[in-house]
This record gives C-alpha cells, sequence and structure tokens, in this order.
C-alpha cells in the first residue's frame, strides 16, 4: 500500500484512503495515519470474526467507526470507482497486449478515453444502452468510431490480429 500512496500523493494531495477489506491492517493504517497524515478508511474484516474489536489501536478505532456507520458516506463512494472498472473490463476486455509498463499505462489511458467516448456516445442519442453498437459488439473486439453512421467509417481495426475488420463483423462478436 505504501507505493500506491507514495505515487497517489506525487500526483496531488491526497486527504484520505478509502480501501477495501482486503487492505485491512494495523500496518497500513498506520502507513497512511502516521507516515502520510491522511485519513484511513478500511473495513476491519481480516482475521478471525469475533464479537470483540480487534486488538491494535487503528483497527480497533474503525470497528468502532464502521459499527456506529461514521464513515458510511465516504466509503459509499467506493462503488462508483467499481462500477467504472466493472463497466470498462466487461464492455473493452479485462487483458491487456501490452508488454511493457509504458505501453501498458498507454493501452489503460485508451480504454478510459474509449469508455468515456462510448458514454458520450450514447448520452448524446438519448439512449441508455444500445445493442447494435459496435462498441458493445465483443469484449475482445474494440472499434472506436465518433460518428453514429456506419457509412462514415467502413473498417475499424482489431486489436486482436491487427487486421483490418469490417463492422459488420465486429457485430456478430
Amino acid at each position: 500500500m505504501r507505493p500506491l500512496l507514495l505515487h497517489a500523493r506525487r500526483r496531488g494531495k491526497v486527504k484520505s484512503v478509502v480501501a477495501d477489506g482486503g487492505y485491512d491492517s494495523e500496518e497500513n493504517h498506520c502507513i497512511a495515519r502516521q507516515e502520510m497524515k491522511v485519513r484511513s478508511i478500511i473495513p476491519p474484516t481480516s482475521g478471525r470474526p469475533s464479537a470483540r474489536p480487534p486488538p491494535t489501536r487503528h483497527r480497533r478505532n474503525m470497528y468502532h467507526r464502521f459499527k456506529r456507520k461514521a464513515d458510511q458516506k465516504l466509503y459509499g463512494q467506493r462503488w462508483q470507482a467499481e462500477t467504472v472498472n466493472s463497466m470498462i473490463k466487461r464492455n473493452l476486455g479485462s487483458a491487456l497486449r501490452a508488454r511493457t509498463a509504458r505501453r501498458r499505462s498507454c493501452e489503460l489511458m485508451l480504454r478510459v478515453v474509449t469508455h468515456n467516448l462510448m458514454i458520450f456516445r450514447r448520452v448524446s442519442r438519448g439512449s441508455r444502452q444500445s445493442t447494435s453498437d459496435p462498441l458493445y459488439a465483443s469484449k475482445s473486439r474494440v472499434g472506436i468510431r465518433i460518428e453514429p453512421e456506419a457509412s462514415d467509417i467502413k473498417y475499424e481495426g482489431n486489436q486482436i490480429d491487427g487486421f483490418a475488420t469490417p463492422i459488420s463483423d465486429l457485430r456478430k462478436g
């Protein structure tokens, strides 16, 4: 968790860290609260289930705060990030094809831009989901087309094999 927090702090001011129960440890709370001076909100779920609060200071504090739902509003915002991650994985695939860290970063950024264009296009059309849209045709094949008419661009790149694939083939999935 330390490298993640250091990277986030280099990018901007961090006020609080919200994580799921997989990051629950006294060490992670100490890194966030004492070293980084940010508020950590992590549900105390690791360890053996018990009716008693955890023995360590920060985890015990989280136990009591979650029990009285003091951090419910901030922790509840996690669903927004989880929803976006799920949508990107579902619509654009979960595997990256790039091999180097720099290229993986570029591929992830391209997926985010593609995701935003897909949402913008759907909103501008006034519909919530289009099943005939080639952008939603397949998890592994992605075609980026800004114009709504298929006649504007007849072929788009196929990320699987690198060959041009007709839009009609993308619809077949």
